[in-house]
């Protein structure tokens, strides 16, 4: 990737920008017409997760910014004992796909998908991809749940193959070589069901940010088989770190002395899957949109890599995740923002309490989105949708940026 977009400081001091009081993202003053033609440049894709699951989970489909989003991906997808793919909340779930079948009467370019599941249903993954049989049961099944629900195509969520995620997962070398081939009988009932249909349904996978998550994916053989790849370029800092971090850096932090330096940025696991022979195009740059605190942080360097006593009091429950609306709400009026000018990401600290929170803003995402255009990448996925705030000003902001005609 070329060093010259959006590239770190090269002084040896770290280049911060330091501000008493954040400004507040501001919203879009004119709203996208949702019936204008999509951009035709692959890399204006705006993708984003919609959970049901997860801490922020509230959000209705009415309240969906889908005017602002190409891709909406519908997490998750469950898989049961005989490793077929099912609606955990066939319920809820049933009400909120007829809400989205609305959604996309009232948006006609947005298409759906369905994601199955990394929560702890991917310790079946392994077990699916190295069984024939199981492969054909779950394509079959996930196949005919993506028609029941009518998305437009399937994302597998696999966290993550030969290394496992969760303690208790299950997972094998062989993943490597079994992933491409379970990918593989997927497509070939997503083209019967397409050719039936005269539709393209969409196959897209998550994609770990690691060197050793990246090593265990046959990239050669997946790339042809899939629409795109979601790197999750979002969780170099989570609630267990020793010491408090940035979690979604574009690029190395002239801050980061760490031995880990050089691979804790979404600039170098894109650069890892491009080497790997992944077309540009094929590579979409995940994010988050929720906030990473910890408590008990001393004021060394604004609290930016410094030890901690765990994670802070966040929106929901003491696991240090905020929502943007929170954080604009209790956070950004009285906390001391500093911007990294190398890792091209923001945090706020404050001395008083000692809290960190590191999270993204206007400014950093516009850095993402600037990146994204100028090495031509399929665009970004954020994760995810009910940690923005009520005005969606992140997602806009995204929107604003993918949308940009500075850039060739």
């Amino acid at each position: 990737l070329s060093s010259t977009v959006l590239s770190p400081t090269s002084t040896s001091t770290p280049g911060l920008t330091i501000t008493q009081t954040a400004t507040v993202l501001p919203t879009l003053t004119t709203q996208p017409d949702p019936t204008s033609t999509p951009v035709s440049k692959a890399e204006g894709k705006l993708i984003a997760y919609y959970a049901t699951g997860s801490g922020s989970t509230g959000l209705p489909v009415a309240n969906i910014p889908a005017a602002q989003l190409d891709v909406l991906i519908y997490d998750f997808a469950h898989i049961n004992s005989a490793c077929e793919c099912f609606m955990y909340n066939a319920g809820p779930d049933t009400a909120k796909s007829s809400a989205l079948k609305e959604l996309k009467k009232q948006h006609p370019k947005l298409k759906t998908l369905i994601s199955i599941s990394s929560d702890k249903n991917s310790a079946r993954f392994s077990d699916i991809a190295a069984s024939p049989v199981l492969q054909k049961a779950f394509a079959r099944s996930s196949v005919a749940l993506m028609k029941q629900y009518d998305f437009n195509g399937i994302d597998i969520d696999w966290e993550f193959p030969v290394s496992g995620g969760k303690y208790e997962f299950h997972n094998r070398p062989e993943d490597k070589q079994n992933f491409p081939a379970l990918l593989a009988v997927l497509r070939a009932d997503l083209d019967r069901q397409g050719a039936l249909d005269k539709t393209h349904y969409l196959l897209t996978i998550t994609g770990g940010a690691y060197p050793d998550q990246i090593a265990n994916l046959d990239l050669e053989a997946i790339y042809p088989l899939v629409d795109w790849i979601d790197v999750m370029a979002y969780a170099f800092a989570g609630m267990n770190n020793q010491t408090t971090g940035l979690k979604c850096p574009l690029f190395a932090s002239t801050s980061d002395h760490s031995s880990y330096r050089s691979i804790n940025n979404a600039d170098a696991a894109i650069t890892s899957y491009l080497s790997a022979g992944v077309p540009a195009d094929k590579l979409v740059l995940g994010d988050a949109l929720y906030g990473q605190g910890w408590q008990g942080v001393r004021s060394t360097h604004n609290g930016l890599f410094q030890p901690n006593d765990g994670p802070s009091q966040g929106t929901w429950a003491n696991n240090g995740i905020y929502s943007y609306q929170d954080l604009v709400t209790n956070y950004l009026p009285t906390y001391l923002r500093t911007f990294d000018e190398g890792a091209q990401v923001p945090w706020l600290y404050n001395p008083k309490t000692g809290i960190f929170i590191t999270y993204e803003d206007y400014q950093s995402l516009a850095a993402k989105a600037n990146y994204v255009l100028a090495n031509h990448l399929g665009g970004v996925a954020v994760w995810e949708l009910g940690f923005d705030d009520d005005q969606h000003s992140l997602v806009s902001s995204l929107y604003s940026g993918l949308h940009s005609q500075n850039l060739p």
